[in-house]
């Protein structure tokens, strides 16, 4: 006869028939085998478990792997469960569970984790799951996180996100209030009646409550239904027909409507998208920050992949790693399902991260985010509101944190000066943003590369008072020539049309740090040395969009230039060691920004940027010679070595000019 070997060993108490008496439905009884039932699952041991704030108490027990795996096969969700934690185990294993309040990264607010140490001859795990269950159930009251809302785009999913919206504007004192007498855009898209939308020119001077759209317009996508100059007039006048415009508009147009809203700004309708006159396009470029931060709400349709494909579908249910009883203090019994979020579920059906969303991977998408004050967000897993305070899921459901940053509140202050604390947070932001916009894909053989970005790096203008030079702030120039591609990122080739000088990170593919300089090397530091700029200019392709492209630059250093030679390494794409005239010894090794920067390997200089008295570490730019006096930045340069430091400061100083 089949004997589990349940042994209670924390918890000092002994076990009653209470389990038998509690109000329970057959279907929560079921879940488990008898034996779970009546020695794991007791009102006494939950009792306990809930009402402590730490791991101090906690439910042990013993079984064994045989007993397990039959239980199991009987259709046990708890033994199966254990099961997959425990693969190939043999004899007794050692089961250990407590729960814990969640803090502050995942909402809502009273979230619980429940942690599982599993342990025997043959096996040692430790996991953990955040506690959700379903609206309604007896357990509701006590885990306040929910399984998700499947159907977005109905009403009562419209009327709960506008309901997080409200409660953002009561309570969150960090967050802006929406203003519905802001400025609209130069032309909006009047949603008054869905099904037969209208362009609006305002010229700057109709005030009013809209919402932008942040989307991934897709490879190849069929761009007839962009506005043009041609069809301008037409769309003013009669509008459009809405079932003839990509699924992820319409979705866009339906959804400003059912949040109450009139207008919507879209891209690909408020700006004119002419083949062959760029100029209405390099204006708005200048005005995104404008835009975005005016809006009263920014619709993300985070899950499309394509403007084809729409947004409102209704969700995939989330799958548990196991739903099983769960014995509240006033005796009843309800469900508990177990989310697990592990990073190796790259699956909105298991974990929700917001890596996986197609909006963040495209370059564009980015600043629509970070600078929208407000956001509804058309997840994979659900609906979820974003503000400046937190990320929640409509219905109280369960909300993994997000992955990305917010960018500080107070680079969003007018007439505000940053404390010194600040000041170090907003240079932290701005490395940030560097690497998170570099990992993104840019259309356009990436001629968008500075004005997609250009929105937020004109916030950032806005308290720092400094030249945004080509994506290099004058005010730390030094230090942010340091950049260097991430060794998370294989070297490709550098872009052949023109978007930015070589000394700007910007120059090049891939994912870039934004700077490589040690804590010990900074410009003002006592003991640290730097090079001098002369001058840096750059030649803006429009003077209405100074935080976007560029056609020229150049910056001239007055500094020291070593000539160096190199070696092929065993492995091409990894650093390349540098020699100082016959010298045998290498004086450090090169990370090459590009591919394509092989070719010049033959004709190298060094020029250090900053530097220690002691001439114990140094960084330096890596640099080609392209023209007569003129190089060309190829790769980046760092030694911490005493011994090999002695060549830093044996030349004199000249002007360098690096384009």
């Amino acid at each position: 006869m089949y004997r589990p070997a349940f042994l209670p060993i924390l918890l000092n108490f002994t076990i009653t028939q209470m389990a038998s008496s509690l109000d329970t439905s057959p279907e929560i009884k079921s879940l488990v085998c008898e034996p779970c039932w009546r020695d794991v699952f007791t009102f006494e041991r939950f009792k306990d478990l809930l009402a402590s704030e730490d791991s101090s108490t906690k439910l042990a027990y013993t079984s064994t792997a045989e007993s397990i795996a039959a239980s199991t096969a009987k259709g046990c969700s708890w033994c199966t469960f254990l099961s997959k934690k425990a693969k190939n185990s043999h004899g007794e294993i050692k089961v250990t569970l407590w729960i814990k309040p969640e803090e502050h990264t995942i909402t809502p607010a009273g979230a619980k984790r429940l942690y599982v140490s599993i342990s025997g001859a043959e096996t040692s795990t430790y996991s953990s799951y955040m506690l959700y269950t379903t609206i309604g159930d007896n357990a509701s009251a006590i885990i306040t996180p929910k399984d998700r809302v499947l159907d977005v785009s109905s009403d009562s999913s419209y009327k709960m996100a506008l309901e997080r919206l409200a409660v953002c504007v009561e309570t969150h004192e960090h967050c802006p209030k929406p203003n519905e007498g802001n400025t609209l855009p130069d032309r909006v898209v009047d949603c008054a009646d869905p099904q037969n939308p209208k362009v609006v020119v305002t010229n700057g001077q109709m005030k009013g409550a809209y919402a932008t759209l942040s989307y991934v317009w897709g490879y190849k996508a069929n761009q007839t239904y962009v506005t043009e100059s041609s069809n301008l007039d037409s769309r003013i006048k009669d509008g459009f027909i809405l079932s003839k415009f990509p699924q992820t508009i319409q979705d866009a147009i339906i959804s400003t409507k059912k949040f109450g809203l009139r207008y919507l700004w879209v891209d690909a309708l408020c700006i004119l998208q002419d083949k062959d006159d760029d100029t209405d396009k390099i204006q708005q470029m200048g005005k995104m920050n404008t835009i975005y931060r005016g809006a009263y709400v920014t619709i993300i349709a985070a899950s499309a992949d394509h403007v084809t494909k729409g947004f409102l579908e209704d969700r995939l249910s989330r799958i548990p790693a196991a739903r099983v009883p769960f014995v509240c203090p006033d005796g009843k019994v309800g469900s508990a399902c177990l989310a697990d979020l592990d990073w190796d579920h790259w699956d909105a059906r298991h974990a929700y991260y917001d890596v996986i969303e197609p909006v963040n991977g495209r370059g564009w998408c980015m600043q629509e985010r970070f600078l929208s004050e407000r956001a509804f967000v058309f997840a994979s897993d659900t609906l979820r509101y974003h503000c400046q305070t937190e990320t929640v899921s409509i219905g109280d459901a369960l909300c993994e944190p997000s992955t990305s940053m917010t960018l500080p509140r107070s680079i969003f202050l007018p007439n505000y000066k940053l404390s010194e604390e600040e000041l170090v947070k907003a240079r932290q932001a701005w490395q940030y943003v560097i690497w998170d916009y570099t990992r993104r894909e840019l259309g356009r053989g990436g001629l968008d590369k500075l004005n997609a970005v250009g929105g937020i790096a004109e916030q950032f203008g806005s308290v720092w008072s400094s030249r945004y030079l080509a994506g290099i702030w004058e005010h730390n120039l030094l230090e942010d020539l340091l950049w260097r591609r991430s060794i998370a990122s294989d070297p490709v080739a550098r872009a052949e049309i023109y978007r930015a000088p070589s000394w700007s990170w910007a120059s090049m593919d891939g994912i870039v740090d934004g700077t490589a300089q040690t804590k010990t090397l900074q410009v003002g530091q006592p003991g640290v040395l730097h090079c001098d700029v002369m001058e840096c200019e750059v030649t803006l392709r429009s003077p209405k969009a100074p935080f976007a492209a560029v056609t020229a630059a150049h910056l001239k250093l007055n500094g020291q230039l070593h000539k160096v030679t190199t070696k092929v390494p065993a492995s091409p794409d990894s650093t390349w060691p540098l020699f100082l005239g016959s010298e045998e010894s290498p004086i450090g090794w090169v990370n090459l920004d590009a591919l394509n920067d092989i070719k010049e390997l033959d004709n190298l200089f060094v020029v250090p940027i900053l530097w220690d008295t002691a001439l114990s570490s140094v960084e330096a730019l890596v640099l080609a010679a392209v023209d007569e006096g003129k190089y060309r930045r190829v790769g980046i340069f760092h030694v911490s070595d005493k011994h090999s430091l002695a060549w830093v400061g044996t030349v004199d100083v000249q002007e360098v000019n690096i384009i």
